[in-house]
């Protein structure tokens, strides 16, 4: 019997204590996929949704890499952690004590943090220096200037205040680390805090309420289970749609342009079927051009 090919995207409900990696492993192993992915890490200590691309889909996590994403996530306060989370012991900072404030008071607080502003990454991350993760070597006790760097944050609020911890929702753009937006809370309020639970609620189009478990999916029939994928242009659905005639799939295939009547930007590729197979660009010329397509 023909084993399907599994294209699309799997969007799991990661549990804490499991690395975005492993997850994707076990996925993989389960749909029998040659090829998986995801866009966009969680930490093993965060839960949420984790969109997984399977077999030719993989093509298209780039298009979720610069996506907005949204968490859910309580800071602890009072406290730090070398790794601004719970992964690492807490210690106090100098200046511990919680301050007492009014609901408008957090407000202003938090609105400093909306827009684009500076963040230092954290020591615990996965970005390089001098060859070497970041991590690594704060395992190893070292610590090394990290450049601070310009983030977006659309939306910053607080959902419940209880006194020694905050709950709060961000809306943010790439390269945000909500450990580091925990971290420089706390030393705002001057008492310290860490980020002692996080999820990830939203990335791109996706929401956490589109997630199944991973339970649910090895529970699954294949046939159940395949029925689950997302078409691999999920991720582009405002797109506009070009339909292609077999001689103009054939030429673009080949790398070649195409005549366009529509309008300049990016369009969404489809085969005589119907079948989503690419993205192109129209160039000034009013030519399409291919820009990246589907395996046959």
């Amino acid at each position: 019997m023909t084993i399907p090919v599994p294209c699309g995207w799997l969007l799991l409900d990661k549990p804490v204590g499991l690395s975005s990696t492993r997850a994707v492993s076990r996925i993989k192993r389960l749909f029998q996929a040659k090829r998986a992915g995801h866009a966009g890490t969680l930490d093993p200590l965060a839960s949420g949704l984790l969109a997984i691309a399977l077999g030719p889909a993989t093509r298209w996590c780039a298009y979720l890499l610069d996506a907005p994403k949204s968490y859910r996530f309580t800071i602890r306060l009072g406290r730090e952690t070398d790794s601004h989370d719970a992964e690492s012991l807490e210690t106090a900072p100098p200046r511990a004590e919680i301050p007492s404030l009014e609901r408008a008071e957090i407000d202003d607080l938090l609105s400093r943090f909306t827009g684009t502003i500076q963040q230092v990454p954290p020591m615990y991350s996965a970005l390089h220096s001098e060859g070497r993760r970041l991590y690594e070597l704060a395992r190893e006790g070292k610590v090394v200037d990290r450049p601070p760097r310009e983030v977006r944050i659309d939306r910053l609020e607080l959902l419940a205040d209880r006194r020694e911890e905050w709950e709060l929702e961000v809306s943010c753009g790439k390269g945000t680390y909500v450990r580091s937006l925990g971290h420089d809370i706390g030393k705002a309020l001057g008492c310290g805090a860490y980020v002692s639970q996080l999820r990830r609620t939203e990335l791109g189009v996706f929401d956490e309420a589109q997630a199944v478990s991973l339970e649910q999916v090895e529970a699954d029939s294949e046939e159940a289970r395949l029925a689950r994928l997302l078409p691999a242009d999920a991720v582009l659905p405002e797109w506009p749609v070009h339909s292609c005639t077999a001689s103009e799939e054939a030429a673009l295939r080949n790398g070649q342009q195409i005549a366009h009547e529509g309008s300049a930007g990016f369009w969404k590729l489809q085969d005589a079927q119907g079948q989503f197979f690419g993205v192109a660009e129209v160039l000034e010329t009013g030519q399409l051009q291919p820009r990246r397509l589907m395996d046959r």
